[in-house]
């Protein structure tokens, strides 16, 4: 390998390992594309659904994929919640808070979600119910399954693995909550069960 290309690889790897942060010395950096905008530019495009808010959901999914890769302990941030959910979540704040900066908003989501990220990678598991099939995470449906455990929902294996106990457990749960009880856990019933 040339001297030059290794030194690369070499700084390329130490960057990549360090989890390094960038700012100019006094702490400032810049913020590019839809990060720039505040809450009122969300909110509208939310309202529209066009451009801007399939902008807006990229912005998201791609700083929540960068704190995934440099956060130390984090496998992803977001766990168990997809990007419709955290959209949903912010536009109730921004509703309420119309000048805050979008990116000052996904900081602080970020923050938020720390407590309940995944922390290593989870076996992708198979889940069937009246509504048909999905897969999530093996820790996820743990969570799911402690969840229902305390309520005393469910008295099976707090696993992760799928069983009909599991999908019982949950179509009572979604039953109680007035969700469609077909005993999936998708994002309306993870959203009402877990923290």
């Amino acid at each position: 390998m040339r001297p030059h290309l290794l030194l690369a690889v070499v700084l390329l790897g130490s960057f990549a390992s360090a989890g390094a942060f960038g700012a100019d010395a006094d702490g400032y950096f810049t913020v590019k594309g839809a990060g720039a905008a505040d809450c009122r530019a969300y909110s509208a495009a939310v309202s529209e659904r066009g451009p801007a808010f399939i902008s807006f959901g990229g912005w998201i999914e791609g700083y929540l994929s960068a704190v995934n890769r440099y956060e130390e302990g984090v496998y992803d941030i977001a766990g168990w919640r997809g990007t419709e959910a955290l959209m949903a979540s912010i536009a109730r704040f921004c509703a309420e808070n119309p000048g805050v900066r979008f990116h000052d908003v996904i900081v602080r989501l970020a923050g938020q979600l720390r407590a309940t990220a995944l922390t290593a990678q989870s076996q992708p598991v198979e889940v069937a119910g009246e509504a048909g099939s999905m897969t999530v995470p093996a820790e996820v449906l743990r969570r799911v399954q402690q969840r229902l455990y305390e309520r005393g929902i469910y008295t099976g294996e707090v696993d992760g693995h799928w069983s009909p106990a599991t999908l019982e457990a949950l179509q009572a749960f979604q039953e109680a909550k007035g969700l469609p009880g077909h005993g999936l856990p998708d994002q309306q019933t993870l959203v009402q069960l877990l923290p």
